[in-house]
């Protein structure tokens, strides 16, 4: 949208150039003919007349007093009005709903294309990284270090990256207390309502008869785990604790991570596994085949 409207300022200007040499022309005109009357005395107060007009803003008495009689100053104000309101009007309608109606269906095109653009600005330096990562007005801070990272770049190169790397961790060292503690608030925020929904669904699974370990299902067994009522006990009593020191461990992996240069990247695509029922399939055929011979 932002890329449409800049388009449409262009053809806007381009639009009141346009217009600025009809109001000149007409302006110049109206001085030559009609210098006799207090509205035409100079170029500019001419220029104002029909500038007012155009935007429809006008009195015809001006010409009263006119030797060539008001007849042909009527006819000349009618046709500034045609031209310069009426016409130029329509005109910047149509040359505005052009331009949205031939790039609005590109919008997004547009957008991905104005983001692909940006992102070379964005990219970290390996070398003056932590020059460009300070906020203002911080940044002043790292005005004298320019001078700083270019000696050391032209004496060792490999020293400005290691400098450069130990200087970003040390400026991003506020901002990584504030992600941490805002992640543990919003964690310790959702522990209560974490252990509710466990607690509900272990006693969902024992109130459903899943609390057997060897329920047959047909002829097979179904071994897979699930809440048995010393688990629900136990997670009764302790769950709310155990899920408070979980916390413990997803911080420490969280500001590892936030230090992390090297991250795999996430993935949309499925990995294919196996579930537990179809090794336990797999194993009641083969102690059939067993039994067999």
């Amino acid at each position: 949208m932002i890329t449409i409207i800049f388009s449409m300022f262009t053809d806007l200007g381009k639009f009141i150039v346009l217009w600025g040499l009809c109001l000149l022309i007409f302006s110049t005109s109206g001085y030559i003919l009609f210098n006799e009357l207090d509205a035409y005395k100079n170029l500019y107060s001419v220029f104002v007349v029909h500038f007012e007009l155009s935007l429809g803003n006008w009195l015809l008495t001006i010409y009263d007093d006119l030797t060539l009689t008001d007849t042909a100053g009527v006819v000349f104000h009618m046709t500034s009005v045609l031209l310069n309101m009426i016409l130029m009007l329509n005109l910047v309608i149509a040359i505005l709903s052009e331009t949205y109606a031939r790039l609005a269906p590109q919008k997004t095109g547009l957008y991905y294309d104005g983001l692909i653009a940006s992102m070379p600005r964005y990219q970290y330096d390996k070398m003056f990284g932590v020059l460009m990562i300070l906020p203002v007005p911080a940044n002043i801070i790292s005005s004298p270090m320019i001078l700083i990272f270019m000696c050391i770049k032209s004496a060792n190169p490999k020293l400005v990256i290691r400098v450069n790397r130990y200087l970003t961790n040390f400026v991003f060292i506020p901002y990584a207390i504030l992600y941490t503690v805002t992640f543990m608030a919003m964690n310790l925020a959702i522990v209560p309502l974490a252990y509710l929904v466990t607690l509900y669904s272990k006693i969902k699974d024992i109130a459903s008869g899943c609390c057997s370990r060897r329920k047959q299902i047909n002829v097979l067994e179904d071994l897979s785990p699930s809440s048995t009522c010393g688990d629900m006990l136990l997670f009764l009593f302790f769950g709310l604790l155990f899920l408070t020191l979980s916390q413990l461990v997803d911080i420490y992996f969280f500001v590892r991570h936030l230090f992390q240069r090297e991250t795999t990247k996430l993935s949309n695509d499925k990995v294919k596994t196996v579930d537990y029922r179809s090794f336990v399939i797999l194993e009641d055929i083969v102690d059939e085949e067993f039994k067999i011979k």
